[in-house]
């Protein structure tokens, strides 16, 4: 007579499958959970200021939800570095209305294909290293944000202390000479393009 095999009964077996198909999509570990509201604490220490449920992609993790920014006291004054250069694959656009501008995740890549480009060069403390250099709240994976990335911040930036006041750079540039920047005012948040050796604060942020 042969011995049957007993399966695991279906409902845990749904179970399991939501679990593992909810931990790939959120891009989270089991610690980091869908949870999160803007303003909160992220897993890092830093501040939620943005929030996607569908998920915005980012190369390197997949499908994220949140945006976290460092906390204020992370913030420094650098340059953005190399004028005179077009770096190559990285968000670039003319005019703020373009599509581009409002991209969210592509900070990431880009900030890792700066750093790339800068150490290449032989060129040492911009903008892109230092966010990419950071290891704090237990994170190593923080970047230097898109101008989308920038912008979201701006609409939150009641949540972020000691934002006011102060011009923010983007991984994002304009062309070989200019690269896009955020001003903190509390009022107008205006764009302005900045040459790459003038040096403003950063503010650095990661996805999950």
């Amino acid at each position: 007579m042969k011995k049957k095999c007993k399966g695991f009964p279906a409902v845990f077996v749904i179970i399991v499958l939501a679990m593992v198909l909810f931990a790939c999509d959120n891009g989270t570990t089991p610690s980091e959970p869908y949870n999160y509201n803007i303003g909160d604490t992220g897993p890092a220490g830093g501040i939620i200021f943005y929030v996607s449920e569908t998920g915005f992609t980012v190369e390197g993790k997949g499908t994220c939800h949140y945006l976290e920014a460092v906390p204020d006291n992370q913030k420094t004054f650098t340059w953005w570095g190399d004028e005179g250069t077009l770096v190559d694959e990285i968000t670039t656009f003319a005019e703020s209305i373009n599509e581009e501008a409002s991209w969210i995740g592509n900070g990431r890549k880009d900030t890792l294909l700066i750093v790339e480009h800068m150490e290449r060069k032989g060129i040492t403390g911009t903008a892109a290293q230092f966010c990419d250099a950071l290891n704090t709240g237990g994170k190593d994976d923080w970047y230097l944000p898109s101008l989308g990335e920038l912008n979201e911040m701006y609409k939150q930036m009641v949540f972020l202390p000691e934002m006011f006041d102060g011009y923010f750079l983007s991984s994002s540039q304009s062309d070989a000479e200019y690269v896009w920047e955020k001003f903190f005012d509390g009022s107008s948040g205006d764009l302005f393009l900045v040459e790459k050796d003038n040096a403003d604060d950063v503010r650095a942020i990661r996805a999950f």
